[in-house]
């Protein structure tokens, strides 16, 4: 009933015909992400300065249609942008899912820096599942998709050394 949401369904719809191609809940989730990651240009990370110039008016945070629209201009788009978007299209898709920012490193001089990623509850597993869009990437142990909480455990407990990055 959301009259925005269905302008955007109308407008983007590449990516609802591109998941169909996913015979499970799971496969629709993975196949969403990669058609965003696919879609937009990524920063090219070839320093730190570009990683923080947002390519937005006075950085604010964007709306959808301009954030898709802008990244058609050939904008580039850093993970915030990715976490939002894929937030967003998983809800248009009628899943649930929230936007995460994940502590990835401390640095003593500049405090701590996050990553923005994306949780999904996913149904067939009865959990949420971080992903990731910017990267095109989810986290598993033992080929099971984990949760943000589940792999900070797995650092607390072996820093890492039990996760796999799967693309």
């Amino acid at each position: 009933h959301n009259g925005e949401l269905q302008r955007f369904m109308n407008k983007f719809h590449a990516y609802l015909d591109y998941m169909k191609e996913g015979k499970t809940e799971w496969e629709q989730i993975l196949l969403i992400r990669d058609w965003l990651h696919r879609a937009i240009p990524r920063t090219s990370y070839q320093s730190f300065k570009k990683i923080y110039t947002r390519p937005y008016p006075k950085g604010e945070t964007p709306g959808p249609f301009e954030m898709l629209e802008s990244a058609g201009a050939g904008l580039e788009w850093w993970c915030p942008h990715f976490s939002n978007m894929l937030a967003f299209l998983y809800t248009g898709a009628g899943f649930v899912s929230r936007k995460l920012g994940n502590v990835s490193k401390y640095h003593p001089k500049f405090g701590t820096y996050t990553h923005g990623v994306t949780d999904i509850f996913v149904n067939e597993l009865g959990k949420w599942v971080q992903m990731d869009a910017h990267f095109d990437i989810h986290y598993t142990k033992n080929d099971v998709p984990l949760s943000p909480a589940e792999i900070g455990q797995e650092y607390f407990e072996n820093g890492g050394e039990s996760i796999n990055r799967v693309v």
